[in-house]
């Protein structure tokens, strides 16, 4: 509800609908055109349904979120990300939840982000007919600038959520083995990136 609760007050602000204002204010400013909710559940869950992203798109997006990558994000709210002194969700306060992402403190100067979502829904007497889906997807940022996004059908972390901590494990360890990195950034190469 939280989300929902967002995306209308969003609208309220601006003027403008939750996908028009999102793509004019931050989604344009990654290089993401034809920007829409997700095809499913865009109509009912709003603001909380997520975006139809391509894989590039969701990583373009999450490169917002540094400050040197020509963020979206005043310095204060930039601060507050990093720094989420009142959002610790482990004992040790080395990982936080705000802004709608983790944050972790970790071995690089920049924190490390990542997030994961999922719809998971069935329902043997919907109008329509019967619903039954599940998927879900995954993005990490890590502090040193590589980062990687996944997206699954038939599963989520809600419900198979083993299989989608052994498929994070995968990719840290997939990153931890590369011994030589690229000495330039990469990205652009896919058409997206910062305006």
């Amino acid at each position: 509800m939280g989300y929902i609760l967002l995306g209308q007050v969003i609208e309220v602000l601006t003027g403008k609908s939750y996908v028009a204002a999102c793509e004019e204010r931050v989604l344009a400013r990654a290089g993401i055109k034809a920007v829409s909710l997700d095809r499913d559940w865009g109509a009912l869950m709003q603001a909380a349904a997520g975006w139809a992203l391509s894989g590039p798109e969701y990583l373009a997006f999450a490169r917002l979120l540094r400050v040197e990558q020509h963020s979206v994000l005043t310095q204060e709210t930039s601060q507050f990300l990093t720094t989420p002194d009142d959002s610790w969700t482990d004992a040790d306060r080395r990982i936080g939840y705000t802004l709608g992402v983790f944050v972790h403190s970790g071995q690089h100067s920049l924190p490390d982000f990542w997030h994961a979502g999922g719809h998971n829904w069935t329902q043997t007497d919907a109008a329509g007919g019967p619903i039954d889906e599940v998927r879900g997807t995954s993005f990490v940022l890590v502090g040193d600038g590589t980062g990687w996004f996944a997206s699954y059908d038939g599963l989520s972390a809600g419900t198979a959520p083993d299989a989608t901590v052994e498929l994070d494990r995968s990719f840290w360890s997939v990153r931890d083995s590369v011994s030589s990195w690229p000495e330039f950034d990469q990205f652009p190469s896919t058409g997206l990136g910062a305006t």
